[in-house]
């Protein structure tokens, strides 16, 4: 009898280091899942702030865009061919500029 209580012995010996071992793996197992999780919810959140940056930028590209059409559609204040030089100065011009030499 003492021969199969050995046994029976080594038996549950085998099977307390087959649980211990999958217990270990098990929580070495969930630490790396939780760990990938919080790699994961990091990703996301910078993915967040992204969408939020890149939703701003959207959002002053439209007014940019608006102003410029209403810009683009007003008259200008002066024509570029008012900006001649009037008569006046091309008669100072004329006066100064043949001292100049």
């Amino acid at each position: 009898m003492s021969d199969e209580n050995e046994d029976e012995d080594k038996v549950k010996l085998k099977a307390d280091e087959k649980f211990s071992a999958s217990t270990s793996t098990s929580a070495s197992t969930e630490e790396n899942i939780l760990e990938s999780f919080k790699v994961l919810i990091g990703e996301v959140n910078e993915l967040k702030n992204s969408i939020s940056d890149i939703e701003t930028l959207k959002t002053e590209l439209k007014e940019m865009n608006e102003d410029f059409s209403k810009f683009k559609k007003s008259p200008s204040s002066k024509s570029i061919n008012e900006d001649k030089p009037s008569k006046e100065w091309g008669t100072l011009y004329s006066k100064f500029g043949k001292h100049r030499r």
